[in-house]
């Protein structure tokens, strides 16, 4: 039986380095992002079904334009809702299938969307990673090459901190010096591994 561990948190708050630190530990780590486009490459079912969703142009030359399909889906709640309906059981599907494949006990689900996917009834427990919110979108802006109103609307669209407060097991915060993070995520990592 796999220990499954749920990591989560709003975009640009720093999962990547905790699951960095975690595969340094030995963890299987699943990056759900990395599945998101691994389950939208060209030709795949799911862009189809989200090119009928959200027009046509969001594929460009065989490959789906990311800028223009989270314009377009991170616009409202039902543009959301309707985004993750068509590629939640995709990427589920790749999730299943990787922990299946992994000859790791211990298992970390990188995932953004954890709760709202239902992910998160697969794991033993659940961190979030949080970060002041200003912080969170100069990381995003750095990161993805956006102006700061795409980086607001991408914020926009995410969950509050009191959603992860409230349903994780163990919260982390990423505010200070990255040494300090990643003193704080192995003392966690060293917890979940001794269990």
């Amino acid at each position: 039986m796999k220990n499954i561990i749920g990591l989560t948190g709003p975009t640009g708050s720093g999962k990547s380095s905790f699951s960095l630190l975690a595969q340094q530990n030995g963890i299987c780590v699943i990056d759900c992002d990395k599945l998101s486009r691994f389950v939208t490459q060209n030709g795949s079912e799911c862009l189809l079904r989200l090119s009928e969703a959200f027009g046509k142009d969001i594929i460009k030359d065989g490959a789906l334009d990311r800028r223009l399909l989270a314009l377009r889906a991170f616009k409202n709640e039902e543009t959301k809702a309707l985004l993750e309906e068509i590629t939640f059981p995709f990427i589920l599907t790749e999730v299943f299938a990787q922990i299946e494949k992994s000859d790791k006990e211990c298992v970390l689900l990188d995932a953004p969307t954890l709760f709202e996917s239902g992910l998160d009834e697969l794991c033993s427990c659940v961190i979030a990673v949080l970060s002041d919110s200003e912080i969170r979108k100069q990381r995003i802006i750095e990161r993805d090459n956006l102006s700061r109103e795409q980086a607001e609307t991408r914020m926009a669209a995410g969950k509050n901190d009191d959603f992860y407060i409230s349903r994780a097991d163990y919260v982390i915060y990423n505010n200070s010096s990255v040494a300090e993070f990643l003193k704080q995520a192995q003392g966690i990592i060293n917890t979940l591994v001794e269990e």
